[in-house]
């Protein structure tokens, strides 16, 4: 472990050293890592990368958005980030807030360097963290290592982050955001608050074959990606779209394409319920195409169509829900 905490040692180093990383091994690196962006936000030598919240919630060609904010800890290569109206590289060191609703691409910048980036997402009821590894295949980087960690205050957690973006699109200073004290003190409570593992076993208890629980949490990770689908999986997952269908069915049931359009509609019930977003918003960041398939989708596997589901459900000014204004 002591090799492991070693911060001379790349992270690429470290993975060919120990391998695929368990989670003790993935825990502790999340730890400190987070411990280290905390030290050096306190010393000033971090760097915060947000975008402007330019075309909210709107759709982009090629360009997906989250229903929720997403964190890039850049620990090796340089991330290239691409939004309507701006793009900027994220390096080593450096911090991204990727908030909710901004439609936004990253790529790995060509280098011929190591990669890698830490990413923390929120989820209904958890936040997650995964890399995103450089590879040679032509993905340009897969995810690895996804863990889940359930919490019941999850509005806390994203309403740190809604903050930050609020509060740094009003006193934005060249992009030295830092520079702004309540901005500082609102990223060093986010960071200690990610910090907070839960003791037990992270991963989602699961008795499916590993391909499959993977493939799973892959599609709970990149709902909003029109590049969903089993061609993708298959090949973050190392094997064949044959081969991947064959074991979902036999584990799961179900076709890989029917535990997307499920998963999907799972997450659209939840942003439906909490009436932020219009129903237009809804289908892009569940990853439809346009409403209209959102609408044929929802009312051919729910019984209903989005606005009539949500008439009798919606949840308006739910305790905790924070919003971003339309720019």
């Amino acid at each position: 472990m002591q090799d492991f905490a070693d911060s001379t040692i790349s992270l690429s180093e470290k993975r060919s050293r120990f391998g695929p990383f368990d989670l003790e091994l993935r825990r502790f690196f999340y730890v400190r890592t987070l411990q280290r962006s905390m030290e050096q936000l306190e010393s000033g030598a971090l760097r915060l990368r947000i975008p402007r919240l330019r075309g909210v919630r709107r759709r982009h060609a090629g360009l997906p958005f989250h229903a929720t904010p997403e964190v890039f800890l850049q620990q090796e290569g340089a991330t290239v980030f691409t939004m309507p109206e701006e793009q900027f590289v994220l390096r080593e060191g450096e911090i991204c807030l990727m908030p909710q609703g901004v439609p936004h691409e990253e790529r790995v910048e060509a280098r011929e360097r190591p990669y890698s980036t830490l990413v923390t997402m929120c989820h209904p009821a958890a936040y997650s963290f995964h890399y995103n590894i450089g590879t040679d295949s032509g993905l340009g980087w897969r995810a690895e290592g996804l863990d889940f960690f359930p919490v019941a205050d999850i509005d806390v957690f994203t309403g740190f982050w809604d903050e930050i973006a609020r509060a740094s699109e009003d006193d934005r200073t060249d992009g030295h955001l830092l520079e702004e004290p309540y901005v500082r003190g609102l990223l060093l409570a986010a960071l200690a608050w990610m910090r907070r593992l839960p003791s037990g076993a992270s991963k989602r208890a699961t008795s499916h074959h590993p391909l499959v629980t993977r493939c799973l949490d892959l599609i709970q990770a990149n709902l909003a990606d029109l590049k969903l689908n089993v061609v993708w999986l298959a090949r973050q997952c190392g094997c064949t779209p044959d081969h991947l269908g064959r074991l979902m069915m036999r584990e799961a049931g179900r076709t890989v394409l029917d535990c997307i359009r499920s998963a999907r509609l799972d997450l659209a019930k939840e942003l439906l319920a909490g009436g932020r977003l219009s129903i237009g918003e809804v289908a892009w960041a569940c990853g439809f195409g346009t409403q209209s398939h959102f609408n044929r989708v929802f009312l051919a596997l729910i019984g209903e169509t989005p606005g009539a589901w949500r008439k009798t459900r919606a949840v308006r000014g739910r305790p905790g829900a924070s919003k971003l204004s339309r720019s």
